[in-house]
């Protein structure tokens, strides 16, 4: 995978598209050479799929990866938003806003009625933004775009926002009167199992 980053970023492609389409070729090994190349070669593609105890392996690395990132995104937000401009801060707000405004009339449209309230209710709570919305933020100041540092403020305030209220909702969401808020804007959706009605089921029955 570096070697194709580097391969790819060396004839000026992007290393990270490179890497995910690798990712998604060595996921989809047999039945693309399945589909292109028919069964009788599918065994032999299928030696390039990854197995579980990769699969472990790499989620590992992935949460180790993760958390890394998570607590430099906070040191280098904490460094690089400043509460000088106030309105900087206000927009952020008002867009960080009107993205959990919006995101359960998404939910409600764009998920299977299946789905119970609660994990519906998570769904459109869990919107924060991250590290890729940093990265990003950054690239119009580094070129000498116009407003650049005021787009960077921006984004690093919705940022800073959409953690804090996705950690405050989280909470709330179980309680009252926030839980019943999201519940009736969800309404739609599948009714969670009752604690009761589980304990009365025996092995085999279903509600």
């Amino acid at each position: 995978m570096f070697m194709l980053y580097g391969i790819a970023e060396a004839m000026g492609w992007s290393g990270a598209i490179t890497a995910l389409t690798f990712g998604i070729t060595l996921s989809s090994a047999s039945a693309i050479g399945n589909r292109l190349f028919g069964t009788r070669v599918e065994e032999v593609f299928s030696l390039a799929e990854v197995s579980e105890v990769e699969r472990g392996v790499f989620r590992e690395v992935v949460f180790l990866l993760k958390t890394f990132f998570f607590l430099y995104l906070f040191r280098y937000l904490g460094i690089s938003l400043q509460f000088g401009n106030l309105w900087v801060l206000a927009f952020g707000l008002v867009a960080t806003v009107l993205v959990y405004v919006v995101r359960p009339l998404i939910v409600r449209w764009t998920v299977s009625r299946q789905t119970t309230k609660a994990d519906a209710s998570l769904m459109a709570i869990m919107v924060p933004k991250g590290l890729a919305a940093a990265v990003l933020a950054s690239l119009p100041r580094q070129e000498g775009v116009a407003l650049g540092d005021v787009i960077e403020g921006i984004v690093y305030s919705v940022i800073f926002f959409s953690l804090m209220f996705t950690a405050v909702l989280v909470f709330l969401q179980q309680r009252q009167p926030v839980r019943g808020m999201y519940r009736r804007v969800l309404r739609r959706f599948a009714e969670e199992e009752s604690s009761d009605t589980a304990q009365d089921l025996q092995p085999g029955e279903v509600v």
